[in-house]
């Protein structure tokens, strides 16, 4: 598995100035680091050539590929951009230490046309990436959800209320979901996802807590699907549904 060393290029900040919440970040690393969507790195603080913030994460957390506009970063700089959150109060110039790509990512059917992201959460951290890889293969993408800054979107994505969801999920041949663990032990109550009939092919990002990077099968990602218990870090954390 890819160790090695990854370096803080650019902190955006997509909501307002108390938004933390919605942070990105790209960080500069080699390509063999970079996630496919859905996928996670485990990224921590390390010693740099700058004094780190006395709150900054020391223990590896997970993060996972955003998307981001075009910048210098990305034009001179192997990385990629995180999708938000991002751990800690990362800063420009702070070093990481990076462990992966980790975990199973979203794969497209190779017979889709159409495809639905929903977002049940404050932000779709993660779908902005799936959207230009589906984008640059010529699906149609819409969007249904919230989220701080619609630029992050291919222009080509129509963008929904999460309410519209009920009335417009059978158009879409495939769905994308995001959700944090507790939203996805309440997945059967969000209309237009699991009540479709006949059903929609469906994968589901569940957003958890992963201290240990799939080392140490420690349980705090754990979620349950159908009669099966599932570990967010090994089992996904793109869950298939449907």
């Amino acid at each position: 598995m890819p160790e090695g060393p990854g370096r803080v290029i650019e902190v955006q900040r997509l909501g307002g100035a108390d938004s933390a919440f919605l942070d990105r970040a790209y960080i500069a690393c080699s390509p063999d680091l970079v996630p496919l969507p859905g996928q996670y790195v485990m990224a921590s603080a390390a010693p740099g050539p700058i004094e780190q913030p006395a709150s900054a994460a020391l223990l590896p957390e997970a993060v996972f590929l955003g998307a981001g506009p075009p910048g210098i970063g990305e034009l001179q700089t192997a990385g990629f951009w995180t999708g938000p959150p991002i751990p800690g109060p990362w800063r420009p110039r702070q070093t990481l230490a990076l462990r992966g790509p980790l975990g199973r990512g979203f794969e497209l059917p190779r017979d889709i046309s159409r495809l639905a992201l929903v977002s049940a959460g404050r932000t779709a951290g993660c779908l902005p990436a799936l959207a230009q890889s589906a984008a640059a293969s010529r699906l149609s993408v819409v969007y249904f959800g919230e989220i701080g800054d619609q630029g992050i979107l291919p222009p080509a994505v129509e963008m929904y209320p999460l309410e519209a969801l009920p009335d417009l999920a059978d158009w879409a041949e495939y769905l994308a979901v995001e959700v944090t663990l507790e939203e996805f032990n309440g997945l059967d109550q969000l209309p237009g996802l699991l009540d479709r009939n006949p059903p929609i092919r469906m994968d589901v990002l569940v957003r958890a807590p992963m201290p240990c990077g799939a080392l140490g099968k420690c349980g705090v990602c754990a979620l349950r699907r159908g009669r099966e218990w599932l570990l967010a870090c090994e089992d996904g954390p793109v869950i298939r549904l449907k």
